[in-house]
Formats: C-alpha cells, structure tokens, sequence
C-alpha cells in the first residue's frame, strides 16, 4: 500500500485525473468531455495571440470577448464533465463525494 501511494503522488494531476477515469470505469463521453476541455484550454494558453488578448484583458472588456468567451465554453466543459464524473458516472464515487465533500 505505501508504495502504491508513493507511485500515485508521482502523478501529475492529469495522470491522477486519467487513472480514476479508467479505475472507475467512467463514460466515455465524460472522459471526453474532461480530457478535450482540458487540451483546448492547454491550446489556447499555447496560442501566443489568444495569450496576449487574454493578459491584456480588462474587467470591462470581458463581455463580448470572443476569446474570454472560449476560455468560457472551456471550463463550462470542464465543470460538467467533473459533475458528472462525481455524481453521475460512479455510484461508489457519488456516494462519497456526498458524504465527504464540503458543501
């Protein structure tokens, strides 16, 4: 077990995030969902123009920020995704999320 734990905090957190998808035999279409938000926000960081939009953004440019609004879609994406991996794709994993999450 000691080692098991060592190994696993040896993982970044998106090998943390792909070993509990393919543990806990979660949907495809969720794993889908969480590893494809995930790569087009890491792309879109990579893009040196949508970077420098998104740095020189002000508060009050936000609204009608093509770029702000696809960082958006990305972590709407994201938050769905992990909803449904904590409470609708894994009965175990729901019931723990209820029981030891902080709400």
């Amino acid at each position: 077990m000691e080692e098991h734990l060592r190994d696993f905090i040896k993982l970044t957190p998106l090998g943390i995030l792909a070993t509990f998808l393919l543990e806990l035999k979660i949907r495809k279409k969720t794993a889908d969902r969480l590893l494809s938000s995930y790569n087009a926000f890491l792309a879109m960081l990579d893009n040196p123009t949508k970077r420098a939009q998104l740095k020189a953004l002000h508060h009050d440019d936000v609204p009608g920020s093509a770029v702000f609004d696809e960082v958006r879609k990305y972590s709407r994406d994201f938050q769905t995704g992990l909803t449904d991996l904590f409470f609708n794709d894994n009965e175990k994993l729901r019931d723990l999320t209820i029981f030891y999450g902080v709400f």
